[in-house]
């Protein structure tokens, strides 16, 4: 083999191994959004009703209400200053995004796997399609809809 064939077979090589590598991280990024996005939806679920049953104790009366619904969504209804008020959140399997909205409030969060390896849900920007790399709680998404909710 000359040094041309060698150069160009070393740098396919490379290219190739890099995509063998690149393929496999994407496979473990969507192995790990599938397998946690379901737990840090419950974990958001599980804040929100946190926080009303906190909030009726607090004003030893019932302001705020879970309502039943499946289990991707979550609705929520409140007796404010302002009026009767709802919101809803729901949780795409599919896309792994977060939404919710009450009143001219809204939000997306997209789980993702951050550099920590780790999965977690990511502000999704409004003004264009792309995601904050700064991971924020369940109870950070928990405290954000109840706090439009009232506002």
């Amino acid at each position: 083999m000359n040094d041309w064939a060698q150069k160009m077979a070393d740098r396919i090589r490379k290219q190739q191994s890099e995509k063998s590598t690149d393929n496999a991280a994407f496979l473990e990024q969507q192995r790990m959004k599938k397998e946690f996005s379901p737990l840090l939806w419950q974990q958001v679920v599980s804040e929100a009703k946190n926080n009303c049953t906190r909030l009726n104790a607090e004003l030893g009366q019932q302001v705020v209400a879970i309502e039943a619904t499946p289990s991707s969504v979550l609705s929520i209804r409140a007796r404010t200053p302002q009026g009767n008020r709802t919101l809803k959140a729901e949780f795409d399997a599919e896309t792994y995004i977060l939404s919710w909205a009450t009143g001219d409030s809204t939000a997306k969060y997209e789980v993702s796997v951050g550099s920590d390896r780790k999965a977690q849900f990511y502000p999704i920007s409004s003004d264009e399609p792309t995601i904050a790399w700064v991971p924020v709680s369940a109870k950070y998404i928990a405290d954000e809809m109840m706090t439009a909710l009232f506002a």
